[in-house]
C-alpha cells in the first residue's frame, strides 16, 4: 500500500511501531541510527542470552521491512546527508522533546524549506504544546497519566502497569494512522503538515467502557 513512500525514521521508543507498522505497509523506511548506536539496541531479551547490540531482539521486532543508515545529524557532515535524506523523503517521524527540532533548524518550517510537502509526524508523552508538553514521559508515566491504570488489576490490588509497552504501542498506532491521514490529504491537496500525537491520548482508547459508563451512568469505572 505504502511502497511509493519514503520514511525517515528518527523516533525512539515512543513512535518506533509506527515506523514498524509504515514498513510492514510497503514504505521504504530508513532508520537514522547515531554513531554510538541506538539505544534500543542495549534492551533485551538477546538472541541466545548474548548481550550485544546485534542481537536484542526488541529492537530487531520493532524494525522489521526498515534499511538504516548511521550518521549525527548536528554535525556539519551528517546534517548535509540528512538534508538530502529528506529532499528523497516523504515523511519524517520523531520523537523528541518539543521544540528540540526547531533548535537545530530543522522543526517542521526547516523541513519544509527542504521539501515544502513534506510530512512530520512528532509523537511525544503529552503533545507540542500545553502545561505537559515538557513533562519527562516514559510508557508507565503515559499508562498512569492516561487513567488506563485505575482500572489495572483486581479491586483488592494497587493500580497495575499493564504488559508489553501499551503506551508506546497506542502511541505507535496512532502515530501510523496519522501520517497516512496526512499521507492521504498530501495527495489530494499537494500539502504536507505536522502530524502531533500524545502518547497520553492514545492511550485513551484503553479505557474500553470507562468513558461510556461516565457517559450513561456518571459513574466511574474501578478495577
Amino acid at each position: 500500500a505504502l511502497s511509493d513512500i519514503r520514511v525517515i525514521d528518527l523516533a525512539g521508543e515512543t513512535g518506533v511501531y509506527a515506523t514498524k507498522l509504515l514498513a510492514d505497509l510497503g514504505a521504504d523506511v530508513i532508520r537514522i541510527e547515531p554513531p554510538s548506536g541506538d539505544p534500543m539496541r542495549t534492551i533485551g531479551p538477546f538472541w541466545h542470552d548474548e548481550g550485544r547490540a546485534d542481537r536484542s531482539l526488541y529492537f530487531f521486532n520493532l524494525n522489521t521491512s526498515k534499511r538504516s543508515v548511521t550518521l549525527d545529524f548536528t554535525a556539519p557532515a551528517g546534517r548535509a546527508a540528512f538534508e538530502k535524506l529528506v529532499a528523497t523523503a516523504d515523511v519524517v517521524v520523531e520523537t523528541y522533546e518539543p521544540g528540540y527540532l526547531d533548535s537545530l533548524g530543522l522543526g517542521y518550517e526547516g523541513l519544509c524549506k527542504i521539501k515544502p510537502d513534506i510530512i512530520l509526524t512528532s509523537i511525544t508523552g503529552f503533545g507540542q504544546d500545553g502545561p505537559h508538553a515538557h513533562y519527562a514521559w516514559s510508557d508507565i508515566v503515559g499508562v498512569a497519566m492516561s487513567g488506563m491504570m485505575t482500572l489495572a488489576g483486581d479491586k483488592e490490588d494497587p493500580p497495575n502497569r499493564a504488559y508489553g509497552n501499551q503506551g508506546y504501542v497506542c502511541a505507535g498506532i496512532d502515530g501510523a494512522a496519522g501520517t497516512m491521514m496526512a499521507l492521504f490529504h498530501r495527495d489530494n491537496t499537494g500539502e504536507g503538515q505536522h502530524v502531533d500525537v500524545s502518547m497520553q491520548e492514545a492511550l485513551s482508547i484503553n479505557q474500553e467502557t470507562a468513558m461510556v459508563t461516565w457517559d450513561m451512568t456518571k459513574k466511574i469505572a474501578s478495577r
